[in-house]
C-alpha cells in the first residue's frame, strides 16, 4: 500500500520546522545569557553585538558577594524540599485512604477537598499568622514550607486520588490474597 510508505522529504521538512522553532524560542534566552557577560560599552550601543567583545564576570561577582543571592537560593531549596516531602507523604496517604474507603462519604469528602482549592489564598493569611505566632514560627523556613504545603494539599490529594483510581481493584485483591495488610498494599502496590 502506497499510503503507508514513509515520505523522507516530509520527515526532513518536519525536522527542519522543529529546528527553526527551537531556534526561535531559544534565541531570547541565549541573548539574555550573553548580555549578562557584556560590559556597558557593548550593551549601550545602537547595535549591540551578539557575542561580547570582552567576557566579564563582574556582575556575577557583585550579585553573589553583595546581595546574598546564594543564601536566598539555599532558603528556596530548603523550603521546596520540605514542601515536597510533606506534600507527597500526606497527599499520597490521604488519596489512598479516600480511594480504599468507597462510598458516598468518600466521594463527598474528596469533593470537599477539591472545593478547598477554590478558597482564595488571602483568606488564609490571618489564620496562618495567628497560628505561626502561637508556635513562634514567624519569619522561619518551616512556617513558609507549611504555608505552601497547606495551600497545595487539596490539589495534591486530588491528583493522588486520581492516580490510585487508575490501579485495577484486582491488583489489590491479589495483594490481599498474598497476605498484605492495608499498609503493605499501600507501600508495595499503590505507592510504587
Amino acid at each position: 500500500m502506497r499510503w503507508q510508505r514513509k515520505n523522507p522529504l516530509g520527515k526532513w521538512l518536519l525536522i527542519l520546522f522543529v529546528l527553526v522553532l527551537l531556534v526561535l524560542f531559544a534565541l531570547p534566552m541565549i541573548w539574555t545569557a550573553l548580555m549578562s557577560f557584556k560590559g556597558r560599552e557593548d550593551i549601550f550601543t545602537l547595535t549591540p553585538p551578539f557575542l561580547p567583545s570582552q567576557w566579564r564576570l563582574d556582575e556575577y561577582r557583585e550579585v553573589f558577594s553583595l546581595s546574598g543571592v546564594g543564601r536566598f537560593f539555599i532558603n528556596s531549596s530548603v523550603v521546596a524540599m520540605l514542601t515536597t516531602a510533606i506534600s507527597v507523604v500526606l497527599a499520597s496517604t490521604c488519596g489512598y485512604g479516600l480511594h480504599r474507603i468507597s462510598g458516598r462519604s468518600s466521594e463527598r469528602l474528596s469533593t470537599a477537598i477539591l472545593m478547598m482549592r477554590m478558597v482564595p489564598t488571602m483568606v488564609c493569611t490571618i489564620p496562618f499568622y495567628l497560628l505561626f505566632r502561637q508556635f513562634n514560627l514567624i519569619n522561619s523556613l518551616p512556617a513558609l514550607a507549611l504555608c505552601y504545603t497547606a495551600l497545595s494539599m487539596p490539589l495534591a490529594i486530588w491528583l493522588s486520588l486520581g492516580f490510585y483510581r487508575c490501579i485495577p481493584e484486582s491488583i489489590y485483591e491479589s495483594g490481599m490474597v498474598d497476605g498484605c495488610t492495608e499498609w503493605g498494599l499501600f507501600i508495595r502496590i499503590a505507592f510504587r
